[in-house]
């Protein structure tokens, strides 16, 4: 081809122009699939004890679907939304501890206080003003002091 220049250029394969890929991937029907298995898990974490906080992290651990599901999280708006639901943050986690352990107490008939209730639920004693009410509104609710 060196040598014999038009010979090469009359040889060459015709230009293909560029084609537009079509997505294999249903993400509808992946989306609702990711939905069901999220919602399951995530059902399985509330019920768990020891109580554990529900982060969008530890439902993907748990479903060992992080790494493909991050990178695509525009493509799931369903399962985007729920995560976006029933993520906990830490004062929800330990509202809910402490309503947890309340019920142990009552259940039990075991005499609880305020710290008792602290200690049992792990609330440092410089917690938000918020936790501190939820102890006491507990507190109040139960049959104890």
């Amino acid at each position: 081809y060196l040598n014999d220049n038009e010979w090469f250029i009359s040889n060459l394969p015709s230009a293909k122009r560029g084609q537009i890929q079509k997505s294999v991937v249903d993400w509808e029907k992946r989306d609702n699939e990711y939905l069901q298995l999220i919602i399951r898990e995530t059902i399985k974490l509330y019920l768990e004890i020891p109580l554990v906080r529900v982060t969008k992290t530890k439902v993907y651990q748990r479903l060992d679907i992080q790494a493909r599901f991050e990178k695509k999280m525009d493509k799931f708006p369903q399962c985007k939304g729920l995560l976006q639901d029933i993520t906990e943050t830490v004062e929800e986690f330990q509202i809910r501890r402490i309503k947890y352990f309340e019920k142990q107490y009552i259940n039990n008939n075991i005499h609880y206080t305020v710290s008792g209730l602290k200690r049992a639920a792990g609330i440092k004693d410089f917690s938000n003003q918020l936790i501190q009410h939820v102890i006491l509104d507990e507190i109040s609710k139960g049959v104890y002091e």
